[in-house]
């Protein structure tokens, strides 16, 4: 994956300063539920980690995105909170310890797209757990529909030094192999000059949810649930078994 670089993590802690309400009390009462150490693997720059440190909560968090990480510990800097993160690919994750709650939240698990990546993180996501410990996750969901494709859209952010970050964005479906394609620029603008520009590859795996169902199974998870479905997304809550 060729992205969450520099101007990407700057767009999107502009763009997504912190959790939505509705989700982050949703992971919190979980946590509490949970009564031990939790994990976030794909943490990104935090914007739930952070959130549920400050309420008090054990919690690391993993990500292979140093740009990503680094805005993590900046946030840890302001707020005075700290925690241990980790730079790890999520389908060669070795920790130093065992949790009771495993979480990635908005979708990130969609982001790996090949299957046999797809299994080997489900592996070390389990090797990660304590016995009969939860794991939720979101995923995207596949409707069936036939290929296509769309153009360039886009939008820009504006930073407090009156500079604009711009994404552009254009994108492909390919509903064979249930993978959505996307190619981001990102351009950094002030006083009318183009200061930096960045390019990113960003896909998503789409599933079905028996075929979701199944794969976990088989990877020994039990106790499967689908939960809310929102906006082409749904939470997924399973056990380790």
């Amino acid at each position: 994956m060729n992205a969450y670089r520099k101007l990407c993590t700057e767009f999107y802690d502009i763009d997504k300063p912190g959790p939505p309400p509705a989700a982050l009390e949703f992971y919190a009462r979980h946590a509490e539920r949970a009564a031990g150490p939790i994990l976030e693997p794909m943490c990104g720059s935090g914007r739930f980690l952070v959130a549920l440190r400050q309420r008090g909560f054990d919690i690391d968090g993993v990500d292979a995105s140093p740009e990503m990480l680094s805005a993590c510990r900046d946030k840890f800097a302001r707020h005075g909170i700290n925690a241990a993160l980790y730079e790890q690919s999520i389908e060669q994750m070795e920790l130093p310890r065992r949790y009771r709650l495993v979480m990635i939240p908005a979708g990130s698990f969609s982001l790996i797209t090949d299957a046999d990546q797809v299994r080997r993180a489900l592996q070390r996501i389990r090797a990660a757990m304590l016995p009969g410990a939860k794991f939720l996750l979101e995923i995207q969901l596949f409707k069936p529909q036939p290929s296509s494709a769309w153009p360039w859209g886009g939008r820009w952010i504006q930073r407090d030094d009156g500079a604009r970050i711009v994404i552009s964005w254009l994108g492909h479906l390919d509903a064979e192999r249930r993978v959505s394609r996307g190619i981001h620029k990102y351009e950094l603008i002030k006083d009318g000059r183009l200061l930096a520009t960045e390019f990113e590859e960003l896909d998503s795996r789409l599933y079905e949810q028996a075929e979701f169902r199944e794969l976990l199974k088989g990877e020994g998870f039990g106790e499967i649930n689908f939960l809310e479905e929102k906006e082409g997304d749904v939470v997924v809550e399973c056990v380790k078994v």
